[in-house]
């Protein structure tokens, strides 16, 4: 159902014109540049995307990107008329390496991985994780948090609880 409602919305935009609009739009405004940012490489159709974004986009390295953007004198001749695009993944998740990384090289897609060092070398967690982990490592049946008990032997009782703590 979810997904019709996208479709739905999607084709609405599509053939109201506003997609042709924004296209418009945007040869107009100028030079830009799009930068998507993904935190995780799991969980989500990324082949799909990546391909998605190599037909539509010019995908670039962001070092490069920035060249073509503020150095005047560097400025090529672009043959290719697609929109500049670059692909970041944030806070170096594991699976940015193991499943990303590697479908970026079979893809041959430009993609920029950025770290955090003070995690990268330190055995810390991410503050927003903080609440999926004390549910994880919670060695009790039964929570109870604002008059409400949760029951962890149950999962969707602990995805409630984690969305609890981390409101």
């Amino acid at each position: 159902m979810r997904k019709q409602v996208g479709v739905m919305v999607a084709a609405c935009f599509y053939y109201s014109g506003l997609v042709k609009l924004a296209r418009w739009w945007r040869q107009r405004v100028g030079q830009h540049l799009i930068i998507l940012n993904y935190h995780r490489a799991t969980g989500g159709d990324l082949r799909r995307h990546l391909l998605y974004l190599r037909h539509h986009y010019r995908m670039l390295h962001l070092d490069e990107a920035l060249e073509e953007l503020y150095i005047p004198s560097q400025k090529k001749e672009v043959r290719d008329q697609r929109p500049p695009l670059v692909l970041t993944f944030d806070d170096g998740y594991n699976d940015n390496y193991l499943h990303a990384f590697v479908l970026a090289c079979e893809l041959q897609a430009p993609i920029s991985i950025f770290l955090i060092p003070g995690y990268a070398e330190s055995s810390d967690y991410f503050w927003w994780q903080e609440g999926k982990r004390l549910v994880r490592r919670a060695e009790v049946t039964e929570v109870t948090l604002e008059g409400r008990t949760y029951h962890l032997n149950q999962s969707g009782e602990r995805d409630i609880l984690t969305q609890a703590i981390d409101a």
